[in-house]
């Protein structure tokens, strides 16, 4: 867990203790993701502008990424591949190579704060969603952006994919959900029903449900 108090804790969920706790980030945790590929690894974003990559065999900080001019506010991986992406206050997305450490390539388009990433390692996309309440489509060969997906009123705040990857949902400040289908970049579907932000989204295993948490 990521915490306002810039530390990471480690939970025994038999005991419902804190095992473990990770210091290092000067400002709030705000992002937390395990790696794919090496289960032994854990990657932080934060309000202090950086990633950082910890040892969860040794509970040390193994490295430290800087480039965010501001708040770290997402991140996401490619699983097939050694890449790191993460959003920021900044409005770019940054991608990283872990095995040099390096920012190999920044994404610029947004014109507010990147709140969410989400990848289709299929075919190589990241989807963002921003403060600027567009949704965009990147593609991870060239760094391009493809397409942008627009239909919210305000801040674009959750985005989950379908198991498929055919189909992507978008949580907003106005509330609602919106249901894109990727094959044509269209909005197919609005839910409504929440008086406030949708901050989180979760799709069930068999994609017949969709939950969400919201403000209200």
């Amino acid at each position: 867990s990521g915490s306002s108090d810039a530390k990471i804790r480690e939970w025994s969920l038999s005991s419902g203790l804190c095992a473990r706790r990770f210091d290092g980030h000067s400002a709030e945790v705000t992002s937390l993701i395990l790696s794919p590929s090496d289960a032994s690894l854990l990657y932080s974003g934060s309000a202090d502008g950086t990633v950082r990559e910890w040892s969860l065999s040794s509970g040390e900080l193994v490295r430290r990424l800087g480039g965010h001019s501001s708040t770290v506010s997402s991140l996401a991986f490619v699983s097939c591949e050694s890449r790191l992406y993460s959003g920021s206050q900044d409005a770019t997305i940054r991608e990283w190579s872990l095995s040099s450490g390096d920012c190999v390539r920044r994404l610029e388009g947004h014109s507010g704060t990147v709140t969410s990433l989400v990848v289709q390692s299929r075919e190589s996309r990241l989807y963002s969603g921003s403060q600027d309440a567009t949704i965009r489509e990147w593609c991870l060969r060239t760094g391009d952006c493809v397409r942008r997906l627009e239909g919210h009123s305000g801040t674009v705040t959750a985005l989950v994919l379908s198991s498929n990857g055919n189909r992507l949902y978008s949580g907003s400040h106005d509330a609602t959900i919106l249901e894109w289908c990727l094959r044509t970049g269209d909005c197919v579907r609005r839910l409504e029903g929440h008086s406030g932000t949708v901050t989180a989204l979760v799709l069930s295993s068999n994609g017949n449900r969709l939950y969400s948490g919201s403000h209200d």
